[in-house]
């Protein structure tokens, strides 16, 4: 609550601020329209803010180099589409500095510790999707089901909480339970 009362005070001053925006450079068509989508927002604030964008490779380093330029760009607050994992690493340093971080994308419910105070998510957590997965298969009495994800933070985590929901009522039982990596599903499909 204090982050978000901190942000919409930067929002409200008649001071001009900068915005970090860190997007994947690995996904430059969701990069671009992520980033119009934070230039037209910031256009309708009629606020004086300023997006600063910097954008980074597959590696860690890369990841904590765009930070810490960002940094030095004297940013308020840092909007990034990276993914869960990545944004564990992204809000341990920000948090540090007191600078407000919005993850745009990232959906594990786990990122949300005492340490990132300063964390806020505009997506839903994986726990949510499972619960409605889970509504839905009560609903129509699938009482015995398989479960196939993706092998990253997204779909092992939905797989994790699906299994809890599930294990709690006795009428459900899972048959298997796996995950596909990217690289498997497209070796597949072609």
């Amino acid at each position: 609550m204090f982050t978000l009362l901190l942000l919409f005070s930067l929002l409200l001053s008649c001071r001009a601020h900068k915005v970090g925006l860190i997007l994947p450079a690995y996904a430059p068509t969701t990069s671009a329209a992520i980033k119009d989508v934070a230039e037209y927002t910031l256009s309708e604030l009629g606020s004086e803010l300023i997006l600063v964008t910097r954008e980074y490779s597959l590696t860690y380093l890369s990841l904590l180099d765009t930070i810490c330029e960002l940094l030095d760009e004297e940013v308020v607050a840092i909007v990034s589409a990276s993914d869960s994992t990545s944004t564990a690493v992204e809000a341990d340093v920000t948090s540090q500095f007191h600078i407000p971080y919005i993850a745009a994308v990232a959906t594990d419910p786990y990122l949300k510790t005492a340490d990132r105070d300063f964390l806020l998510f505009l997506t839903p957590s994986d726990k949510y999707q499972s619960e409605a997965i889970f509504e839905i298969l009560k609903k129509y009495n699938w009482l015995e089901f398989s479960i196939l994800a993706s092998a990253d933070d997204y779909g092992i985590n939905g797989i994790v909480y699906l299994q809890y929901l599930a294990t709690r009522d006795s009428n459900f039982n899972i048959r298997t339970s796996s995950t596909l990596t990217l690289a498997r599903i497209r070796t597949r499909l072609m």
